[in-house]
């Protein structure tokens, strides 16, 4: 009987460690059966007439989790894009330039309306609307005051898409969803 019970409490003991040292799955972890799916910058403009595009309002919003920055205005592409085809925004600081892509509207209209929240750290001195990495439609300044003791970001007004400020390329998530691979779907590559 003490031979059953030190073996069945052995195996309890196994089974707690076995998992607790697998690891734990995250949002980021890929569904079986797919892949990763990106967006890509809509190219081949640069001989016909270039994308254009405005910040007609910028809104701060502040959060238990931070500051964000809110940019909407119009964007004009220059071909008209496909579904997987994106524009940006991004945060300039002395230290980074980081983005966030969304894809253009499908419709037969040349320009689209957006709107854009990215977060924005102490630091950030700029946030831009673009078509690529390097290429920036739209800039707007962005200061700092801190009122009672908490530092928020403050839209200054537009900056120029040539400022030293926003030289840097930036570095777009242009990730976009898992797509289905395989014998479950026979028409993906």
């Amino acid at each position: 009987m003490r031979t059953l019970i030190r073996t069945a409490a052995m195996a309890a003991v196994a089974v707690v460690l076995a998992t607790w040292s697998s690891p734990v799955a995250t949002a980021d972890d890929q569904p079986p059966k797919t892949r990763p799916s990106y967006y890509v910058w809509l190219r081949d403009c640069f001989t016909a007439a270039p994308s254009t595009g405005t910040i007609d309002t910028v809104r701060v919003l502040q959060s238990a989790t931070g500051s964000e920055i809110e940019l909407t205005g119009t964007i004009t592409p220059c071909l008209r894009p496909e579904p997987t085809h994106a524009y940006g925004v991004a945060t300039y600081s002395p230290t980074e330039a980081v983005g966030d892509a969304s894809p253009y509207q499908l419709n037969t209209q040349a320009a689209q309306a957006y709107q854009k929240s990215v977060p924005v750290k102490p630091g950030v001195h700029a946030a831009c609307l673009l078509t690529s990495e390097t290429i920036r439609l739209a800039c707007v300044s962005i200061g700092w005051d801190t009122v009672d003791g908490v530092t928020r970001p403050v839209a200054e007004g537009p900056l120029p898409v040539d400022s030293p400020l926003v030289t840097a390329p930036a570095v777009v998530d242009m990730f976009r969803s898992w797509v289905p691979i395989g014998p479950i779907c026979p028409s993906c590559d």
